[in-house]
């Protein structure tokens, strides 16, 4: 604690010129309805990637990057919420005005934000966060398997989109969120059959270590879903080239390629076409009570565990990692 006395914490920090630094920051004392987080992992995202490279959606400089976090109360603004407990926290910032936010779609907000991108984030040692954002994690799960939270609660909120009558799935992707899709179908849904498309052959490998079946080319067998976790050039049109009729595509990846497919065959096959955002709370709670049931079934999801210094270099694209998902460690864990 003595970090925070000092009001000082360490942090990797993004500056104006998109250039990384370790660095430190204020530690700000929690207001009214707020919390101070010691954050204990991190997960590194697709998406914090992309912000560093562009600028995309950050509001304050230097920023602080990071929305996969959990970690441990530290200081707490609101009588329901208690000091020494872990958490998985909500990285959401709706607006709370719009229509959607008032009928309790906070995940489709118009003018949603995330921790990270709009307030710092989970790449320190410390961060300050609305209370209503805390999830408890259950007492059985470690929180080196709890970081997997929120991408699982990404993906839990795409298979809301599955068909209830699919039998067989694809997904094109062997990231994070495409092997976390394959484990929670297995977990969720008993008797579908799943197959991951991942070019990658060290990535394949991986994939196969966690018991899911994954291969550099696709089968050619038609499928009722797929889900597209790739967002590679065409992505989708591939999907609905392997799809049944009736089938559906969900798109959860943030492709930039437009869609080559005509209306005609959409509705001559009865294919259906989904894009999935994000998640609603439920989904949170969704994953960490499947993470606590089979926690050794997502452990190892999470390859790689990093300091800031070994994180900072390999988010500046310094160095490359091999592996499925990336998470941060504060020092100070």
């Amino acid at each position: 604690m003595t970090s925070v006395a000092m009001g000082q914490m360490r942090a990797i920090l993004l500056g104006r010129d998109l250039k990384l630094s370790l660095g430190t920051a204020e530690v700000r004392r929690p207001e009214a309805g707020e919390v101070l987080v010691r954050v204990e992992y991190c997960g590194i995202c697709g998406s914090d990637r992309h912000a560093i490279a562009s600028g995309d959606w950050i509001e304050y400089w230097p920023a602080i990057l990071g929305h996969e976090a959990v970690g441990v109360v530290e200081e707490s603004v609101d009588p329901a919420i208690r000091i020494g407990e872990r958490v998985v926290i909500d990285s959401r910032r709706p607006c709370e005005q719009c229509a959607l936010c008032r009928r309790g779609a906070r995940g489709l907000c118009e003018s949603l934000t995330w921790m990270g991108e709009s307030a710092p984030g989970g790449y320190a040692e410390y961060v300050v966060v609305p209370s209503w954002t805390l999830h408890r994690i259950p007492d059985r799960l470690q929180s080196e398997v709890a970081v997997l939270a929120e991408p699982l609660a990404v993906v839990d909120s795409t298979l809301d989109h599955l068909p209830a009558t699919a039998g067989t799935a694809r997904i094109l992707g062997g990231g994070p969120i495409g092997v976390l899709a394959a484990l929670r179908v297995a977990q969720r849904f008993a008797g579908v059959e799943v197959e991951i498309v991942e070019v990658v052959p060290e990535r394949v490998g991986l994939v196969r270590q966690l018991s899911v079946d994954a291969v550099q080319h696709s089968s050619g067998s038609r499928v009722d879903a797929v889900i597209d976790a790739a967002g590679y050039v065409r992505s989708v049109d591939d999907a609905f080239a392997g799809l049944t009729n009736g089938g559906t595509v969900i798109a959860i990846a943030l492709g930039e390629s437009e869609l080559q497919l005509p209306v005609r065959e959409l509705v001559e096959h009865g294919w259906s076409l989904v894009g999935s955002i994000g998640f609603e709370a439920v989904h949170l709670d969704r994953s960490l009570a499947a993470l606590a049931e089979a926690p050794e079934t997502y452990r190892g999801v999470v390859t790689e565990i990093m300091d800031f210094a070994v994180a900072r270099d390999f988010l500046a694209g310094r160095t490359t990692l091999p592996g499925v998902k990336m998470v941060v460690k504060p020092s100070h864990v």
